[in-house]
């Protein structure tokens, strides 16, 4: 069988294989958080040289704790929300909707880029209640495209492995515009420290790209003061968890305050105006 060539133009698109070999990888462990055959598949399908990854265990402990987690996430929601709506802002190749329990009895939309979307809706054509949408996570038209489609709704916004690869002013106006546009609705949104973010270089999945790390934050608070009505609500670290996967240096990490809350996702409600 042929494998599929990919050609992404935008640096950023291309780490979108990263977090796909390791969750391909993380689903053959017998401790898995996960179990995604379609990732497998798809690693296995398509002609590029993913062992430029396999020697960074520590991301991959990473990915694979943040997709448990905010599956997890979007599970809960599903099941106290009467009309659930969940969008995957930078959706890359994550099957994510084959992973979620009771994915039926939600609205997925999937948002990147079009030389991305075009390659999702040839390798993984649209479920009946999952809709693509192509264009930048930094445009206003997808949001007011969701806003005039779903007037009356409220929304959980999933963002991982994207905002760090671009300008504070950017993600700030994204988010600025999700709180605007969607009261009531929740953002989860995957960061880095500002010390991870001046080194980039040394991440050594990302270095194996043309990507690099722009924007770091490390009080969730700051995100508050963005706009009056965002408010936090979560703060999740990767290191934190699965503490006998991260070994002697995990250990370390956890000492340094700066260090243990490198990576992780912080969590947002957006208040309904008065």
């Amino acid at each position: 069988m042929e494998k599929i060539r990919i050609t992404l133009k935008d640096n950023v698109a291309e780490t979108l294989l990263i977090p796909l070999w390791m969750r391909a990888e993380e689903s053959k462990r017998s401790d898995a958080l996960f179990h995604d055959e379609i990732s497998c598949k798809l690693v296995n399908s398509i002609d590029y040289d993913f062992s430029k990854f396999d020697k960074d265990k520590h991301s991959q402990n990473g990915v694979a704790i943040r997709t448990a987690y905010l599956d997890h996430i979007i599970e809960e929601y599903i099941k106290r929300e009467n009309t659930p709506i969940i969008i995957l802002i930078g959706c890359g190749l994550d099957p994510r909707i084959q992973r979620i329990r009771n994915n039926d009895k939600a609205i997925f939309y999937e948002l990147d880029l079009p030389e991305v979307i075009e390659l999702r809706r040839e390798i993984l054509p649209e479920a009946k209640n999952e809709k693509y949408i192509s264009g930048s996570a930094f445009s206003i038209e997808w949001i007011k495209f969701l806003r005039e489609r779903h007037p009356h709704n409220h929304f959980l916004f999933i963002c991982e492995g994207l905002f760090m690869y671009f300008e504070e002013t950017l993600v700030m106006q994204c988010i600025q515009n999700l709180s605007y546009f969607f009261p009531g609705s929740n953002l989860y949104f995957e960061r880095i420290s500002t010390l991870m973010c001046k080194n980039s270089n040394k991440q050594k999945s990302v270095s194996n790209t043309k990507a690099l790390f722009k924007w770091g934050v490390d009080n969730p608070y700051t995100i508050e003061k963005w706009s009056s009505n965002i408010k936090s609500v979560s703060t999740f670290y990767y290191l934190d968890k699965r503490l006998k996967r991260w070994g002697i240096m995990g250990f370390i990490m956890r000492i340094i305050p700066a260090l243990r809350h490198s990576f992780g996702i912080w969590g947002y409600y957006f208040t309904p105006n008065n």
